[in-house]
């Protein structure tokens, strides 16, 4: 409310005079942006020559315009020199400005009466009467950082109960406005509401800048708004969660250099994954790496991966990972059945020389051989993948190159430890030579496992050649004492200049 007062000038001739004042009040009302404004208008005399305890009674005419509204008479007073109110006006409705300000004309007069000895004396004046601000648009104080998909607080000051609101939320084309919003009071007031997650789609990082804008309505349905909008910024966080992460598909495939039967299959320390991801990021994020982790080895940054040999047998949990642009990472799992495997073994082998019915004898020129094997069957739906034969080949001491291989067991016998005794090479190993003869054990995957048994010459006590001397055995080379029974020296022996003993101990400080 406002209130004032305005003093007119003095109508003064020959000392005497008549004096006016008007005094006014505003009620305003912000819902309507408008005052009323009630106007009063007073008189009183003021003689210097004659006693002011006589009155001046009759008709005074008067004349008052608020606002450009007149109203104008004469009222029946007795006035002395205390203030008379002469007339009361009330203009209603005066409309303010946008921003709610609002300034008017008041002016009056009044003329004493014609029959009175003031007659002909008038007091008027005019002045401005402010009528102060309405309160209009409600302004931010505080806004709070959020994070998107949660709440956000939005703090003002109503600048009347009767005001609804609406806000904006705004970042890069995406909006939404709140509906009518009634803080029913004039009291600092805060908004809590939840912003949505949609709005990610503008923030291809993990944080942005979004707008905040605050609408004044006066009317209940809000859809008049009265003054300005005020706007803050605020920073907003995508969160990282399921709804924000990328979503991440991975296809897996056995590489290696396998045989065909073992395609698709899982053979530990002989096969490896292959893994090729792609994803989606969320809400407008793009994809910035790739990962993948198997059995606690990471590999990465591109989209297709292949891991080193896959050595654990059993299942295996393979990771695939994608972090997008907002540094958020999604991931995919999928287990696949590593099928144990190990090379072929080979075990109680012997290579020694036997007459026709397989008799073991020194001199015979028959080869008996028994060997017994151990492998991976690799089992896969039920059925047997791999298999394993074991072969032989062999050659004189003194040749360059060993014979064929020969077959003793088939791959295709299921028994993995089957043990074959036969007499395989018959009537062609000569007594006086020794023979080199390799047992091999190879299965379909490539694994194979070696022994090498050398089968000696016939045993004779003493056998000379030219230059050499053999014991227990045939000398089988010129310049050669070539034993075949164990020794054992009682004195020393010499190697050149060198004693046996002496040699060795200079072979063990060197290191050999």
């Amino acid at each position: 409310m406002a209130s004032g007062t305005i003093t007119n000038p003095k109508s003064a001739t020959s000392g005497r005079y008549i004096e006016t004042k008007i005094v006014w009040e505003s009620a305003s009302y912000p819902t309507t942006n408008t005052s009323d404004v009630t106007v009063k208008l007073y008189v009183r005399k003021g003689d210097t020559t004659q006693s002011l305890r006589i009155p001046t009674e009759g008709a005074w005419p008067y004349s008052l315009t608020v606002n450009g509204v007149n109203i104008s008479g004469s009222a029946k007073l007795s006035v002395l020199e205390e203030f008379v109110l002469v007339t009361t006006k009330t203009v209603k409705d005066i409309a303010h400005s946008s921003d709610g300000s609002k300034s008017i004309t008041i002016s009056g007069s009044v003329t004493a009466p014609s029959v009175s000895s003031l007659k002909n004396h008038k007091s008027s004046g005019s002045g401005t009467a402010d009528l102060g601000v309405i309160p209009r648009s409600s302004t931010i104080t505080a806004v709070a950082d959020a994070v998107l998909g949660g709440n956000s607080n939005i703090k003002w000051t109503p600048a009347s109960a009767d005001f609804r609101y609406k806000l904006e939320f705004s970042i890069g084309n995406w909006k939404h406005i709140t509906g009518a919003i009634h803080p029913n009071r004039t009291s600092a007031y805060t908004y809590t509401g939840v912003i949505p997650l949609e709005a990610a789609s503008q923030i291809p990082a993990s944080t942005g800048t979004m707008t905040v804008t605050l609408y004044t309505y006066s009317d209940g349905g809000a859809t008049k708004q009265i003054g300005s909008a005020d706007s803050e910024a605020f920073k907003v966080t995508v969160p990282d969660n399921g709804e924000t992460k990328p979503t991440v598909a991975m296809i897996l495939n056995p590489v290696g250099t396998l045989p065909g039967t073992f395609d698709g299959l899982y053979i530990q320390g002989k096969s490896k994954v292959q893994a090729t991801l792609s994803a989606e990021g969320k809400y407008g994020a793009s994809i910035r790496s790739y990962s993948m982790k198997v059995d606690r080895t990471t590999y990465g940054s591109e989209a297709d991966y292949t891991s080193s040999f896959l050595n654990t047998a059993g299942s295996i949990t393979v990771h695939g990972y994608a972090t997008d642009s907002r540094g958020y990472t999604g991931s995919v799992s999928q287990n696949i059945t590593v099928i144990g495997y190990g090379n072929p073994k080979i075990m109680d082998v012997y290579a020694k020389r036997c007459d026709a019915d397989g008799n073991l004898t020194d001199s015979g020129t028959y080869l008996k051989i028994k060997a017994k094997r151990s492998y991976s069957p690799v089992v896969a739906d039920g059925n047997q993948k791999n298999f394993c034969q074991i072969r032989y080949r062999y050659k004189s001491a003194s040749a360059a190159s060993y014979s064929a291989w020969v077959t003793i067991l088939a791959k295709n016998s299921l028994n993995s430890d089957e043990v074959i005794t036969d007499a395989m090479l018959g009537g062609v190993l000569a007594v006086n030579s020794s023979y080199l003869v390799q047992v091999q054990a190879v299965d379909d995957i490539g694994g194979t496992a070696d022994t090498t048994i050398v089968v000696p010459t016939d045993k004779v006590h003493t056998h000379k050649t030219k230059n050499g001397l053999g014991l227990g055995k045939y000398c089988e080379g010129d310049n050669l004492l070539d034993v075949g029974w164990d020794a054992r020296f009682h004195g020393d022996v010499k190697i050149g200049e060198m004693t046996l003993k002496a040699y060795i101990l200079s072979v063990i400080n060197e290191g050999g």
